[in-house]
């Protein structure tokens, strides 16, 4: 299977993780990433995770590695608009940011 077709089946496999994905776009909390810092990175056990975690295949796949570089996550939900902002600091503490960036 060539990089393509490896490509393709990823993206199928994520597409049919959205079926069980009730957690999709919803913040992670710090037991869920416990959970998916067990990840043996095989493919299978990755669609075991997401359906225990509520989440997609690739939303597993990208939080996993994030996790492992160390990015700092910090989710602000708003009442008035009901949406997320998510902000990433690679390797920064939240605490050091400047007003100025948020």
């Amino acid at each position: 299977m060539d990089a393509h077709e490896r490509n393709e089946a990823r993206l199928a496999a994520n597409a049919a993780s959205k079926d069980f994905a009730e957690n999709d776009g919803l913040p992670w909390g710090q037991d869920e990433i416990d959970l998916l810092l067990t990840w043996d990175r095989s493919d299978d056990e990755l669609t075991e995770m997401a359906m225990i975690l509520g989440r997609t295949r690739e939303a597993c796949r990208q939080r996993f590695y994030a996790e492992l570089r160390g990015e700092v996550t910090i989710t602000e939900r708003t009442t008035v608009t009901e949406r997320t902002v998510t902000y990433r600091y690679s390797n920064w503490d939240p605490e050091d940011v400047s007003p100025w960036y948020t």
